[in-house]
C-alpha cells in the first residue's frame, strides 16, 4: 500500500505501525476496518501483544470481548484463546465447566462413533 492510500482512508503511517508490529500478518485494510468499525486500538494492542493474531482478535471484538483478564484464566489452565472463544460462545464461564464440557463433547463423539462402527 502507498501513502496516498493511507491519506485516502486518514490513516496516521505510525498509528498502524504501531498495532502491526506485534502482528506481522495484520494489514492496512483490516487497520482501516478497525478505525471504522470504531473498536478502540488500544484493546486491539493489547489483543495483539498478548499473542493474539488478529483473526482471533477480530471474532473476540466482533462477540462482545473487549479484555483478556477471562481469557487469562484459561490460558493459567493450559487452554488456548481458541478454547477460550469456543467456551464463551458456549456461554461456558469457568475453566472447570469448560473442562467438562470438552471432556462430555470427547465422550459423546466417541459414543457416536462406536454406534456408526457397531452398525
Amino acid at each position: 500500500m502507498t501513502l496516498k492510500y493511507f491519506i485516502a482512508n486518514s490513516i496516521e503511517p505510525d498509528e498502524y505501525m504501531n498495532i502491526r508490529q506485534y502482528d506481522i500478518s495484520f494489514n492496512i485494510k483490516e487497520f482501516v476496518k478497525i478505525k471504522k468499525s470504531g473498536w478502540d486500538l488500544n484493546t486491539v494492542k493489547s489483543f495483539l501483544q498478548s499473542g493474539i493474531s488478529y483473526t482471533s482478535t477480530e471474532k473476540a471484538m466482533s462477540m462482545g470481548i473487549q479484555k483478556l483478564d477471562k481469557f487469562q484464566i484459561f490460558q493459567r489452565n493450559g487452554y488456548s484463546f481458541e478454547d477460550y472463544l469456543q467456551a464463551f460462545e458456549n456461554n461456558v464461564l469457568n475453566v472447570s465447566d469448560y473442562s467438562y464440557y470438552k471432556t462430555g463433547y470427547k465422550k459423546d463423539r466417541l459414543l457416536i462413533g462406536i454406534g456408526g462402527a457397531a452398525d
